[in-house]
């Protein structure tokens, strides 16, 4: 008995199969036609594909149908998991509307919300505890980036205590008044805090406590609080958080992100505040952008590949790999006359001075200086590739002069004379933070003065660590443990060479 064929008719087409990308395409015809409304119930069957990540998004009543909804219409498409949005209500139930929202029972959107939050954190644990591996705790005026979020707590144990974000210390008249002791902080609320499943499984039974014990109004300072005593764990001291969790405090005030360039857009994986829903979107197409312009820049590399191996293959790349393939060089090029000779403009700070025989000198036009800053950053990242290794960052301060002409065959092309400061990252300050640099860890590289009796008191170097470093961070704990005082001196002129470091192993 033969069973009857069964077809799949949304993959054939007057009677023959559909190609790949006439299905892909058909699919996301279909997905267009359904309103948001609907959507949002067959997302809910693709979010259970991989429960990766739950983003918990605190907001208030008055703004779902606004910041909500951009946030929704945008990052949130790009989440491996679930995003939900939380709001003060009587209900306490869960919405369908244009957005998925719970109703926190007996919680207002009044300011400030402790409250809501820790109650945020109970319900993402009552349901979900042990159906996804990290919990994030955003804002309703933030942009997160599914793709880069997913890379990064794919490269950590979700089953350890781990607390990642922005590390906070408070504003600048509450240093020292918040109730947190020199090795503590908290992560900041508005670049969104990302929490374990361990971690959150320690906090959520104490939330009581926490609640009937606040010290400030602020609500991210509580919950890092919370987290702290209970949980045993820090916000990441982390040299790069304030570029991966970026917060513009520019200009904040006025709610728009600012003063990002693109080096930073490209590291981030939040971006805080935009607080109009036109901004979330403008910002949403700009990464769009940027990443149609990095698959654009794989392409060519690709191009260039394949036309160098061809000629290994000692045969003739097709006409698209001749010309696509080509790599860009500022010696190549032959002029044939003089007609075809391509006219370089000198640079300074300030003006352009072009061939034009009528005005040759001219103002810096807005285009032009928003090309170069973005060509500036590109070459401070490959300045400072190797920056923490080498102890030291670059930073861009102006342009001496510089030469600029437009290729038609690969674009703009740059050579530039850069006033840069070089800071060396030979002193770590104890908890100190810089507003240019990022932060410090807390502890050095081993050089020390102590008392011998300290020493043998402490119980010295463990001998039993192998390989390069890890003793100075022993070291340090055990002077602690043993309440002997650390005093942090910093001394220019003490230094410890490479030459002697291998000589010390």
């Amino acid at each position: 008995m033969s069973l009857p064929q069964l077809q799949d008719t949304s993959c054939v087409n007057n009677g023959r199969l559909r190609t790949r990308e006439e299905t892909d395409r058909r699919e996301d015809e279909v997905q267009d036609s359904i309103p948001i409304s609907q959507r949002r119930n067959q997302a809910t069957v693709g979010e259970r594909k991989e429960n990766h990540v739950y983003v918990g998004v605190m907001t208030a009543e008055k703004y779902l149908k606004t910041r909500a909804v951009a946030a929704y219409e945008t990052w949130a498409r790009s989440i491996r998991g679930r995003v939900e949005f939380f709001t003060g209500g009587h209900t306490g139930s869960r919405h369908g509307g244009v957005v998925p929202t719970v109703f926190l029972r007996g919680v207002t959107d009044i300011y400030p919300p402790q409250k809501k939050s820790f109650l945020m954190l109970k319900y993402m644990h009552d349901h979900y505890i042990d159906e996804y591996e990290w919990f994030v705790r955003a804002d309703d005026d933030v942009y997160i980036r599914g793709e880069k979020l997913k890379q990064l707590l794919r490269s950590v144990n979700s089953s350890q205590t781990l607390y990642i974000g922005q590390p906070g210390f408070g504003k600048q008249g509450e240093f020292g008044k918040l109730g947190f002791a020199e090795d503590e902080n908290f992560c900041m609320g508005g670049p969104g805090m990302i929490m374990s499943k361990e971690t959150l499984r320690r906090v959520v039974p104490n939330i009581s406590w926490c609640l009937k014990n606040l010290y400030s109004a602020h609500e991210d300072v509580e919950v890092g609080r919370c987290i702290g005593r209970f949980a045993q764990v820090q916000c990441t001291w982390s040299y790069e958080a304030k570029d991966i969790f970026y917060h513009d405090k520019t200009d904040y005030k006025e709610g728009v992100i600012k003063t990002m360039g693109l080096s930073r857009m490209r590291k981030a994986i939040t971006l805080h505040p935009n607080k109009n829903p036109s901004h979330q979107y403008r910002l949403h197409n700009d990464l769009l952008a940027l990443q149609t312009q990095d698959l654009r820049h794989r392409t060519l590399v690709l191009h260039r590949e394949i036309r160098r191996v061809t000629f290994l293959l000692e045969k003739q790349p097709s006409r698209v790999y001749e010309t696509t393939g080509k790599s860009p060089s500022l010696l190549k090029f032959v002029p044939k006359d003089i007609n075809s000779v391509m006219s370089w403009d000198f640079i300074t700070n300030s003006q352009i001075f072009t061939a034009d025989k009528i005005l040759p000198a001219k103002a810096f036009p807005k285009a032009l200086s928003t090309g170069l800053g973005y060509v500036v950053e590109q070459a401070m990242d490959l300045i400072n590739m190797n920056a923490r290794t080498e102890r030291r960052t670059a930073y861009y301060r102006n342009i001496f002069y510089g030469y600029r002409r437009v290729n038609p065959m690969y674009g703009a092309e740059y050579v530039l004379d850069l006033l840069l400061d070089l800071v060396s990252h030979d002193y770590i300050g104890e908890n100190s933070t810089l507003e240019d640099a990022g932060y410090w860890r807390y502890y050095g590289f081993g050089m020390v003065c102590l008392y011998q009796s300290d020493f043998l008191r402490s119980g010295g170097f463990d001998t039993t660590i192998e390989g390069w470093g890890l003793e100075d961070v022993d070291l340090y704990d055990k002077f602690v443990k043993n309440d002997i005082r650390v005093m942090r001196v910093v001394d220019p002129g003490m230094k410890m060479s490479q030459r002697s470091a291998f000589e010390l192993t």
